[in-house]
């Protein structure tokens, strides 16, 4: 990506109320870091910008933390209502004229920067670059009372970070918010010229939700 700036915005303004903890998950010590640390560090490492948006109640908080954890550099910004809104605060906090930005959530530290670079580039290229992986376990669908089978190779799970242009996010995200819109790729599907672009993700860049998660989590970190 000679020449086009790497953004990234990492949405940490979440509860995290699902794994059961005091602190919400992105500021649990993780091989003696925060999460949070780590998964900044990742985009660091792969030569973007990187913001961060978080509750108000945890910004004061998280920059002790920081400084406490010589996390690398980064720039704060407050979050909103949803993540719909969190993200719009980033976005349109980036001064920025050009450039491809990864949406990535807090809780996903151990991405690999090989998938970075890639969803850069196709972001780059193909206008959005959204990762995927397939199931594993056989998947049906359940309606009321009945279930039906689900062919699994037509399944994908969805993860982050979602990449697009930095001038498309801006357009897309002054639309007024859906219940709907369940991720970034949901707000911008109407406003690219170009069909979402899909690239498969890696099965160990999973978001820490439930215990179960953050235990997996916690072994591959483990020095």
């Amino acid at each position: 990506m000679v020449g086009v700036k790497k953004l990234a915005v990492i949405v940490a303004a979440g509860k995290g109320s699902r794994l059961g903890e005091s602190l919400p998950k992105q500021f649990l010590m993780l091989s003696g870091k925060p999460v949070l640390h780590w998964t900044i560090q990742r985009f660091y490492e792969a030569g973007s910008e990187v913001t961060v948006v978080l509750h108000s109640s945890m910004l004061e908080f998280w920059q002790q933390l920081a400084v406490q954890n010589d996390t690398p550099p980064h720039k704060c910004i407050v979050g909103g209502e949803e993540r719909f809104h969190s993200v719009k605060n980033a976005v349109n906090a980036i001064e920025d004229q050009l450039g491809v930005v990864a949406i990535h959530d807090a809780a996903r530290p151990n991405i690999s920067s090989a998938l970075i670079d890639l969803l850069f580039e196709n972001a780059q290229q193909y206008q959005s670059a959204i990762p995927y992986t397939l199931p594993a376990d056989t998947v049906r669908i359940r309606r009321e009372e009945d279930t039906q089978l689900l062919e699994r190779s037509e399944v994908m799970m969805i993860q982050t970070p979602q990449c697009f242009w930095l001038a498309d996010l801006k357009e897309a995200y002054q639309q007024d918010y859906r219940k709907s819109f369940t991720d970034d790729a949901t707000v911008m599907e109407d406003y690219l010229t170009a069909p979402l672009h899909f690239v498969e993700g890696e099965k160990l860049n999973f978001k820490i939700t439930h215990p179960s998660d953050w235990e997996i989590m916690q072994k591959i970190f483990k020095p």
